[in-house]
């Protein structure tokens, strides 16, 4: 089951989730002291990264975490963590895959953190054109996937950590972000239910999220 929420433009649909995670934060603050969360990386969100970064939020109550981190160190450019701390700020309490470790332990390490706070409260994920999501890609091998993370080789041939799919499913709230007409055809994909990473994820009630500028 799916929800779809649509914004006018990139902008638009940027500040939509921004302000979805605001209220959530809100919610389950006021429900039990803290809000657990689960930030993609890529571009798609970094207009709502800078928009959060910006606003006022308890966020000595608030904990960050990764869908999924290339296996590079923290200060690489093509680090997700380096990119939301960038937008975040150093008030954001983030807890980063430890990508210095050999790769099986970074897995185990971000396991047993995950393990203090699962149920994550929202994942937000991205999608790519071929389907893939977080660090899952299609046709490929999820190695030691434990039920929480997994490490996999993506096309390019880099290493990645990520959530596993079990664990993305077990949150409680789960949305893809998808934005700009090169995404259409993995929107529709997504939404017709073919064998593919993006479109297996689920939250744990069986709905998913899906906020896009793409009017469909």
């Amino acid at each position: 089951m799916y929800k779809l929420i649509r914004g006018e433009n990139f902008e638009d649909i940027s500040r939509k989730v921004a302000e979805h995670i605001i209220n959530k934060a809100k919610e389950h603050i006021n429900i039990k002291g803290s809000f657990n969360i689960a930030l993609a990386g890529g571009t798609t969100p970094v207009e709502t990264y800078r928009i959060l970064g910006e606003s006022e939020m308890e966020w000595d109550k608030i904990n960050f975490f990764l869908t999924d981190e290339r296996y590079v160190p923290l200060d690489d450019e093509r680090s997700n963590y380096r990119m939301i701390r960038g937008f975040l700020g150093e008030k954001a309490n983030i807890f980063p895959f430890d990508t210095s470790k050999e790769i099986r332990e970074t897995c185990r390490l971000y396991t047993e953190v995950l393990k203090k706070h699962a149920p994550l409260d929202f994942i937000l994920l991205g999608a790519g054109t071929d389907g893939h999501t977080a660090s899952l890609f299609p046709n490929s091998v999820w190695y030691d996937d434990d039920g929480y993370t997994c490490w996999t080789v993506d096309p390019t041939g880099l290493k990645r950590v990520s959530l596993s799919l079990k664990f993305i499913n077990s949150s409680k709230e789960v949305a893809l972000f998808l934005t700009g007409e090169k995404k259409r055809s993995i929107l529709e994909k997504i939404l017709k239910g073919e064998n593919l990473p993006a479109a297996k994820v689920r939250s744990a009630n069986g709905e998913t999220i899906i906020f896009t500028d793409i009017d469909i």
